[in-house]
């Protein structure tokens, strides 16, 4: 019973040799989502600090 556990554990852990690609495909997504985020918030900032009150000047 162990010796088949071990077996279904092993096949997990093996490479299953799907290469790099998946893995690029992934960053670059992660990558543009990070981006587009970002530019979501340079935008929302932007347009709050253009409704804030101009101050007295010293």
């Amino acid at each position: 019973m162990l010796h088949k556990l071990a077996a279904k554990l092993a096949a997990l852990r093996s490479d299953r040799g799907e290469g790099p690609v998946p893995y690029i495909i992934l960053v670059g997504l992660v990558a543009l989502v990070a981006v587009f985020v970002g530019g979501a918030i340079m935008v929302i900032a932007e347009g709050w600090v253009g409704d804030l009150p101009e101050g007295p000047n010293p």
